[in-house]
């Protein structure tokens, strides 16, 4: 299922509480956040330029849960990123509007992500950045 840009077609807010990120080039590129499902894994698939007074656009991410084994894993370095989100169930789309923001809206893939949405096999986690940040 592509990813839709229509704001109807993203469900309603729901909170997050967004973890340090483990890639950043101008926006974040990869983070965990907390959400009602618990703990997912963000990536960056689609951005968009920056409009009015803001330095961003409206970025669209797809976040999986993730387990806390699995999560160290990937930042560890021991699963690529194409493994970890490939043939994951119930990944999802969002809209998130940048830093500072705590609430996002959604829609669901219901079904795993479309390879035009995975990685590049061999594409880990900065292993030196992740230890620092979450004390591996």
């Amino acid at each position: 299922m592509p990813i839709s840009k229509k704001y109807t077609d993203f469900a309603d807010k729901i909170s997050v509480q967004v973890l340090p990120y483990l890639e950043w080039y101008d926006r974040p590129i990869l983070f965990p956040l907390i959400t009602d499902r618990g703990r997912e894994l963000c990536i960056l698939v689609d951005d968009t330029d920056p409009y009015g007074d803001r330095d961003y656009g409206d970025d669209i991410f797809v976040s999986i849960p993730i387990s806390d084994e699995d999560f160290k894993e990937v930042l560890e370095g021991r699963t690529d990123l194409r493994n970890a989100f490939k043939d994951v169930e119930n990944p999802r789309a969002f809209v998130w509007a940048g830093h500072g923001v705590n609430a996002i809206r959604y829609q669901d893939f219901g079904g795993p992500l479309p390879e035009k949405y995975l990685c590049e096999e061999g594409a880990y986690v900065d292993h030196e950045h992740a230890k620092s940040e979450y004390k591996l």
